[in-house]
């Protein structure tokens, strides 16, 4: 499943289903988990610390 956001080299069309598969994970992780504390982090000076392991857990880690 392509994501419905902006690609503007139209690059999902060169991913294949594993590859859309993490594009859509990160997407979400993103959305869920980063867009609704990162303006307080962003102000304060900080980082969201809480995230890594988040971000160790699904994988993400020594990626390429």
């Amino acid at each position: 499943m392509k994501l419905d956001g902006l690609d503007y080299l139209n690059l999902s069309n060169q991913l294949d289903d594993n590859e859309c598969m993490v594009q859509k994970s990160a997407r979400e992780f993103v959305d869920n988990e980063v867009i609704p504390i990162i303006d307080e982090h962003f102000e304060n000076a900080t980082f969201p610390d809480i995230l890594v392991s988040k971000i160790a857990d699904m994988g993400f880690f020594g990626i390429n």
